[in-house]
């Protein structure tokens, strides 16, 4: 793939932001490295040129479930049912790469889906839900050792941009699938989102490949399938293709998918942009902190660590929460802040929310409502 000159430059970001360590010294010495963005002139892929797989670490620690927001599972379940509705797959097998704790198979399950396989190398029995019957899980890369799985379908959700080539784990799907294989349903972080909407702190260098909807088209397309659906899910934030085995192997097809026009330059959401945003919102905070108020990050994944590792160099922000108790008195890499849970921001005093994504806005001044939290809520 022949790739211009990067667009967008950080030096050092954190390595690992789904791992949080136990203790703040180990969190203030993560591994950090290096984002260098450039763009496919051919095919408009955004990659990191930069990436080193060996600062990056998917073990038993590693937790990017949004699983325990009431908006994200409200999404994931009308997601399955529409999958099991589109694709036939009532009473079928499904296959999903990537599968983390389960918890969108045991939807895929309830929305009626006969039988469901999960692989993920970073599966941890103890940390994921109790799985219904008819759903067990391979803690394995893909493709697992031993005979080929079945599965009438194969999801590969948040998945695709973890991958150095993700384009040879597509072809590769394509020339030895799953036995039965007839749809592939995959969906990953929306590039335009990131560059030029509301996910500026969405840069994740476990992120080897950012996609638009088109790229991710012509990925899929060029391998040997044919998209049968795309767009984007999620209020805009993730982007989605729905594909078919192409009976010849696609490769007529494959011609036409690599003429496509490249998308419109990233410039908008490069190093001067990025600059601009994370000065904004650096002065955002100082001036919160003049004028006496207490402030709180709302979110402990990935977001909110780019977020305060780029932005928080005054240490403004006094506490981060997060729904999700697996990381409650945990530290964020790079930081070093230590996760509470909601309802401890009454007792610090906190008079200020800040959110790094949008999507959450509703739910989260509910949350604080129904916690007695009189705070107002600031979008960064």
């Amino acid at each position: 793939m022949q790739l211009p000159e990067p667009f967008l430059e950080v030096p050092a970001v954190v390595a690992n932001s789904a791992v949080l360590p136990t203790d703040r010294a180990t969190a203030l010495g993560a591994a950090r490295g290096r984002l260098s963005l450039a763009r496919c002139g051919s095919c408009g892929l955004v990659r990191n040129i930069a990436f080193d797989p060996e600062v990056v670490t998917y073990s038993a620690d590693y937790d990017a479930s949004q699983w325990a927001s009431p908006r994200f599972r409200q999404f994931a379940e009308q997601l399955a049912r529409d999958l099991v509705r589109d694709h036939a797959l009532d009473g079928r097998t499904v296959l999903e790469i990537g599968c983390g704790a389960g918890e969108f198979l045991a939807v895929m399950r309830a929305a009626g889906v006969g039988a469901a396989t999960g692989v993920d190398p970073s599966y941890v029995p103890a940390r994921g839900t109790v799985l219904p019957r008819g759903v067990r899980i391979l803690a394995t890369r893909y493709p697992p050792p031993g005979p080929l799985l079945t599965a009438d379908a194969v999801v590969c959700r948040q998945t695709l941009e973890h991958l150095e080539d993700p384009g040879a784990f597509v072809a590769s799907l394509r020339a030895r699938p799953p036995e039965g294989m007839r749809v592939l349903y995959v969906d990953v972080p929306d590039a335009t989102a990131v560059f030029a909407g509301d996910s500026t702190w969405d840069l994740v260098y476990q992120h080897v490949s950012y996609f638009e909807v088109r790229t991710l088209e012509a990925l899929v397309a060029s391998r040997g399938f044919r998209v049968e659906g795309s767009g984007r899910v999620f209020d805009g934030q993730f982007a989605f293709v729905a594909a078919v085995p192409e009976p010849d192997g696609g490769s007529a097809h494959a011609e036409s998918a690599q003429g496509h026009e490249p998308a419109p330059d990233s410039g908008a959401g490069g190093t001067a942009e990025l600059a601009r945003r994370v000065d904004r919102a650096r002065h955002l905070l100082l001036n919160m902190r003049a004028s006496g108020r207490r402030v709180a990050l709302w979110g402990a994944g990935s977001r909110g660590v780019t977020f305060l590792d780029l932005v928080d160099l005054e240490h403004v922000v006094t506490a981060v929460t997060d729904l999700n108790p697996a990381k409650h008195g945990r530290f964020l890499p790079g930081s070093g802040h230590q996760v509470c849970a909601p309802d401890a921001l009454v007792d610090l005093g906190v008079d200020v929310v800040l959110l790094t994504n949008p999507v959450y806005l509703d739910e989260v001044r509910e949350m604080m409502g129904a916690a007695g939290l009189a705070a107002s809520v600031e979008f960064v």
